[in-house]
């Protein structure tokens, strides 16, 4: 499965339920409460801009991230699956990061 939030694709499951996703930390049911579709959707992208704009860092201390992760490359993906061809508000945002996550 893939998050949402981030465009992290090895989910363990779907992200609802009170799942935690380890490359963001968004946790479904909860960081992404919504009474509507559209809210849902304000409320992902909100928490999409906000682990962006915190240095998209990998969340989780007890699951390690892939060899190959990329946050840039994922969160890339994602936008334009919530945005259509735009991307999705702010998209220039990751334009701004100069180096790989630490």
């Amino acid at each position: 499965m893939t998050c949402p939030v981030c465009g992290f694709d090895r989910l363990p499951g779907l992200p609802e339920n009170y799942l935690i996703c380890p490359s963001c930390g968004t946790e479904f049911g909860y960081d992404d409460f919504a009474e509507t579709e559209e809210e849902l959707q304000e409320r992902r992208m909100a928490l999409t801009h906000r682990w962006l704009g915190n240095g998209a860092r990998w969340f989780s201390r007890v699951i390690l991230p892939p060899h190959d992760w990329n946050p840039y490359e994922q969160v890339v993906k994602v936008s334009f699956r919530l945005g259509g061809r735009k991307g999705i508000a702010g998209y220039p945002l990751l334009l701004r990061f100069t180096s790989e996550p630490k």
